[in-house]
């Protein structure tokens, strides 16, 4: 499939540093492409699926998102467009969740299995490290390696996560105010607004409803935390866990630090403790291994105060509190969630310690909250950076205060990375709204208590940018580089950063790619994988889901954001580079009744063009007529999609190569005079077989049988593609375009809708007879209109004419073939040998060859090949005289005299009748200024003094056989079309022969 070539640099609406960020972006990408070209080319001949495996990689799917958007492409426009566009949306995910539900029933186990598994090595780490501060606890779960059948659940889990974000982001307003270029006039709104001038009911709401970025982000947080619930670990596999490893059962898991407790009643048995005196420090209470001092209190802040630890399994517990409270916290428990844990496992200190902070920043009503909440937000920092604290229990403090270096040791994932700075960023963004909004409730000296370490902040300026620069550093990171290179992941990003133009020309430039290639590739996820170290938006084009993901999505934006997103032809052909890509992967699935309402959205590129080029497979005549009708469904032009395909097939063999060298025909091969005029028919003068390349163009051709009507069309697609054959010296193929459509079956077939009888226009001698036939039955259609009685004969003559051309290089190739079977004959049959040899039985199967090479040949002697639609065509018809006529005429020749040797004598008549004919059609051609004479093409090429003397063999050949029946006392009584007769060549002959009665 041609790829569509011109693509495109993104103009996005934004300021200049970014414009110039994303022209790099594609400049690098173009430049990996070209340096990595060999090494990915080798790598995809190794990893790439057979395309019969592809089919098995499609899924039910397929069909179900492709039912979806036909149904929304009926309604979109007899409804709100925009509404029914979610809707399409929602459907989508949908689909997802089915697809999750139907394999949770089938792997669910095997999920469960692999979480368990997976927290178990986390819980392993946890009671293994002590969490160095500044350290990274654990590593990027996308190194982790998973069952394939988890890693598929957990893929459509993913996919329906992704739908459900693109609905967040696409309906919400801070995307659209990008899209349009607003974002900063939106967000300075906010400094021109004062408490009174603005009655306040709620800072958190006034504070998301004056920032739509903000607003996002807040959306964003809520929907990473549902994703939580979905991908991370199970909060009862967690206590399970955590249980089992603290040595605990559930009925004793939550009565604190029960070994130390014991350590310390211990200690105190053997001396006496007096804190009474001034000055006295705690006593020194060693562990249970003697090798270190544990707290001598119990007070929650003793490990904070006493140089001194927990034992073991304390420690370990105090841990796995913490981080329960934190996967709480991920996944977005509310306030009375968490602290209902905390109080079920009596630990009701630290729900206190928690206290308004787990509300966050919307727990915040009116302006005279501001002033607590901002103080415990600078409590929560100041916890975050205590270096005495455990990994989970900064973490904590860090998401509820803003801080995300604490919470970043713990993150596992792409999602956990943005989850963290996203937190920061919208405290941030609040505290600054509230110091701005409300100064007298939020005093500078609050801020100097602390500070919160986000790694990303807003740029007044560039406020938009934001979340564009944190999805590329998460890209480049060590801890989610990987899998943020994965498909869903480059999605998700490209939207929360509101950059889908960058993902739309990099994924259509990476099909581009591809094509250019050879063709899209459907890689085996391993070859996938490997693939995405080098690029991952080519990575991306070979993944089929990734491919079906982005069609759909860039179907949904040309909808609701065309006027920014689709608003240049690069763009325009950009996105239907991507709906090629689909069809493309369509074909090689053979979802072949899918692909026209793809073609149906291509806005820049013909469909006709792209539809053309993915007929090749289907060869079924139900797949045929199937794709036909639904070809009409969707108002395609159903001609058009056929003609392209026949000159992509042509494409393919070479042949529309005009600079090629002229075909020079070998037709005939010299002898002694004597059976023959001097020359005969040269053995296999052309091959009997057809190429693969010819047979797809002759494929091709058999799709315009199934259309009803466009007899035209049809005709002038046949004709273009047997002369093409025969001006490249190709017979083998004219000649099975020949059998497989002949006029008589095409004509058969299509008069039927028209005379309501199959008819065979091209027959002269019986025309009158069968216009006698249609005039005795009942009137039939053409088009909708009736035919009248009288207009059926100017009809019959027009469609005559029509396929005239057609018929006439039928009629050459049906000699060539006769004439080479003659050919044939004459060495199997022992017809040149010596007459003793020739048997009888062979003389049936001579004369049969005889009368196919007379019949076959006697059309060409007539008004043959003379007329043509415009001078390119004329030139072809000369072209084609000048090659076969001569040769062809000749030949025919030579088996005249041979046939009237060992055949029959009355051959020679047909010899008699070749310079009549041939001085006949010369002398009308030439009254009419066509010069397309016989005559002249023997002219033309130098072989009027070849055909002289083939002539003149042939009458000696004539005269010896008279003078043989004279010595017999036979006469001659056939006469040929003008009379001729054997006579002639005898002198005792009357001057006018008798008229038989």
């Amino acid at each position: 499939m041609a790829p569509i070539q011109s693509l495109f640099s993104p103009q996005l609406k934004a300021p200049r540093s970014k414009q110039k960020q994303l022209s790099n972006g594609v400049n690098k990408s173009a430049n990996t492409h070209e340096r990595e070209g060999h090494s990915v080319s080798i790598m995809a001949s190794q990893q790439l699926a057979p395309i019969a495996n592809v089919a098995e990689r499609v899924g039910r799917e397929v069909e179900a998102f492709a039912e979806r958007l036909d149904a929304w492409r009926d309604i979109r426009e007899s409804e709100n467009s925009r509404e029914a566009t979610f809707s399409l949306l929602d459907d989508y995910k949908s689909i997802a969740d089915s697809t999750v539900d139907t394999l949770g029933k089938k792997h669910g186990s095997k999920h469960h299995e692999h979480m368990q598994n997976l927290f178990a090595d986390r819980v392993k780490k946890l009671q293994m490290t002590e969490g160095e501060d500044g350290e990274r606890l654990f590593q990027s779960e996308a190194d982790l390696s998973k069952p394939k059948d988890v890693e598929e659940f957990e893929r459509w889990q993913q996919e329906s996560e992704t739908w459900d974000l693109l609905v967040t982001i696409l309906q919400g307003e801070a995307f659209r105010l990008h899209m349009d270029g607003q974002v900063k006039n939106a967000i300075q709104e906010l400094s021109r607004q004062r408490l009174d001038q603005v009655k306040v009911t709620d800072v958190w709401n006034e504070f998301l409803l004056k920032n739509p970025l903000a607003s996002e982000r807040y959306f964003v947080i809520k929907w990473l935390e549902t994703t939580a619930e979905h991908t991370g670990d199970d909060l009862g596999i967690i206590a399970e866990q955590l249980e089992a490893k603290a040595g605990r059962d559930s009925g004793i898991w939550s009565h604190g630090w029960l070994d130390t407790r014991e350590q310390i009643k211990g200690t105190k048995r053997l001396r006496r403790w007096d804190w009474s005196k001034p000055g006295s420090s705690a006593p020194r209470v060693p562990d249970s291994t003697k090798t270190r001092n544990v707290i001598s209190t119990l007070d929650p802040d003793a490990p904070f105060r006493e140089d001194g630890g927990l034992e073991a399994n304390d420690q370990f517990f105090e841990r796995s509190v913490w981080l329960t409270c934190y996967e709480l916290l991920r996944r977005g428990k509310n306030p009375a969630e968490v602290r209902q844990w905390f109080q079920d496992r009596h630990e009701n200190w630290r729900t206190v310690s928690l206290g308004a902070a787990v509300g966050s920043g919307h727990m915040v009503k009116s302006p005279q909250e501001i002033y607590n909440h901002s103080l415990w937000r600078q409590t929560c920092l100041m916890a975050a950076q205590n270096p005495k604290a455990s990994e989970y229990e900064r973490a904590v403090y860090g998401l509820l205060g803003g801080d995300f270096m604490p919470v970043e040791l713990v993150c596992r994932s792409w999602d956990d990375l943005l989850y963290a700075n996203y937190k920061a960023i919208l405290a941030d963004e609040f505290a600054e709204f509230c110091r701005s909004r409300f100064p007298k409730y939020m005093p500078e000296a609050l801020s100097k208590l602390g500070g919160a370490n986000a790694p990303k902040r807003v740029d007044p300026d560039q406020p938009e940018l934001t979340a564009w620069g944190l999805i590329e550093d998460l890209r480049d990171g060590t801890l989610a580089g990987k899998e943020a290179r994965t498909p869903l992941k480059i999605i998700q990003g490209s939207f929360i950063g509101h950059d889908p133009q960058m993902l739309i020309a990099r994924f259509s430039a990476s099909i581009a790619d591809l094509q250019g290639r050879g063709g899209q590739v459907i890689l085996a996820e391993q070859g996938s994988k490997y693939l995405r170290k080098q690029d991952p938006f080519l990575a991306m084009a070979t993944d089929p889901n990734a491919l079906r993901i982005m069609v759909h999505l860039v179907l949904v934006l040309q909808d609701l954001e065309h006027d920014s997103l689709f608003d240049t032809t690069e763009r325009i052909q950009a996105g239907d580079n991507i709906i090629v890509g689909y069809i493309e992967f369509l074909k090689k699935a053979r979802k072949f009744d899918l692909i026209p309402l793809y073609a149906s959205f291509l806005q820049d590129t013909q469909p006709e063009q792209i539809l053309g080029d993915v007929l090749e497979p289907i060869e079924d005549s139900r797949e045929r007529r199937s794709f036909i009708n639904m070809l009409k469904n969707y108002n395609l032009n159903t001609v058009e999609v056929l003609k392209s395909h026949y000159g992509w097939a042509l494409s393919k063999t070479g042949l529309s190569n005009k600079h090629e060298k002229p075909f020079e025909l070998e037709m005939l091969e010299e002898t002694e005079v004597g059976l023959w005029p001097g020359h005969r028919i040269k053995a296999e003068f052309f091959e009997d077989d057809v190429t693969a390349d010819e047979e797809m163009v002759i494929k091709s051709l058999e799709w315009f049988l199934l259309l009803e009507g466009n007899w035209v069309e049809t005709f002038q697609v046949l004709t273009q593609a047997i002369r093409t054959f025969l001006v490249k010296g190709r017979i083998a193929a004219a000649l099975a375009v020949s059998n497989r459509l002949s006029t008589k079956s095409i004509s058969e077939l299509k008069t039927v809708s028209i005379f309501g009888m199959p008819v065979d226009v091209s027959i002269e001698e019986d025309a009158e007879d069968i216009l006698e036939m249609i005039g005795n039955r009942k009137a039939g259609k053409f088009g909708t209109r009736s035919i009248p009685p009288g207009g059926q004969r100017k009809l019959f003559t027009l469609l005559r004419a029509q396929c005239k051309t057609y018929k006439d290089l039928e009629n050459l190739v049906q000699a060539l073939r006769a004439l080479r079977n003659w050919r044939t004959v004459e060495d199997n049959t022992g017809l040149a040998g010596d007459t003793s040899v020739y048997q009888r039985a062979s003389k049936e199967e001579t004369k049969h060859a005889y009368g196919d090479v007379v019949a076959s040949t006697q059309p060409l002697l007539g008004k043959w090949l003379t007329t043509s639609t415009d001078t390119n065509e004329a030139k072809e018809h000369k072209l084609l005289r000048n090659i076969y006529v001569p040769q062809t005429i000749l030949g025919y020749n030579s088996v005249l005299d041979i046939a009237s040797k060992r055949v029959t004598k009355d051959a020679a008549l047909y010899s008699m009748e070749l310079p009549g004919s041939i001085a006949s059609d010369a002398h009308d051609l030439a009254a009419s200024n066509s010069g397309a004479d016989l005559a002249g093409a023997f002219l033309e090429t130098g072989m009027m003094e070849a055909l002289v003397q083939s002539l003149t063999r042939t009458s000696t050949t004539m005269l010896k056989l008279n003078q043989q029946s004279t010595i017999r006392g036979k006469k001659p009584k056939k006469r040929g079309a003008h009379g001729e007769t054997l006579e002639i060549w005898d002198p005792n002959a009357p001057t006018c022969p008798a008229e038989e009665s």
